[in-house]
């Protein structure tokens, strides 16, 4: 909602941090948790970067594996 209000320097900063973020879990495998700690916080945290990039920039060349990623994850 904020976007289109923030300044062009600002989006591009954001938008790399978003690029940056998802690129690390493309070949990353999830954690398999056990009782006590499931690791799910953490599997829903980093799926999260993936999906964000996958709706917000579904232009750009890495779209395809932040995707696939998204589903593993």
């Amino acid at each position: 909602m904020l976007w289109d209000r923030l300044d062009e320097a600002l989006r591009d900063r954001v938008a790399a941090m978003v690029i940056d973020q998802a690129d690390r879990f493309i070949d990353a495998v999830p954690k398999m948790g056990y009782r006590g700690n499931t690791e799910a916080e953490t599997v829903a945290w980093n799926s999260s970067i993936l999906t964000l990039a996958v709706n917000m920039m579904p232009k750009h060349p890495h779209h395809a594996a932040w995707d696939r990623a998204a589903k593993i994850w």
